[in-house]
């Protein structure tokens, strides 16, 4: 994959135009995901809050998402995600 950037005038006329092939530089070595702190299970009574806090490592940084029954939980007035 290549881009071309163009230097245009301001009446748009080409003054300049290059093509470059774009290089990807990792700073990091990449890590498979892992837990550095995992859930930890617990009792609740049926309609009282539960909180689960995890803390996760990666390169990159892997997303969290969080499932209930099969279906992922969103923000909303019953799910607090964060």
């Amino acid at each position: 994959m290549y881009f071309t950037y163009l230097l245009l005038n301001a009446w748009s006329s080409l003054l300049s135009a290059i093509t470059v092939e774009p290089v990807l530089e990792l700073t990091k070595p990449m890590e498979p995901p892992r837990f550095l702190k995992p859930i930890n299970g617990f009792d609740v009574v049926e309609g009282g809050q539960a909180v689960f806090e995890v803390i996760v490592s990666g390169q990159p940084l892997p997303e969290v998402v969080w499932f209930h029954q099969g279906h992922q939980i969103h923000h909303g007035p019953d799910f607090e995600v964060g």
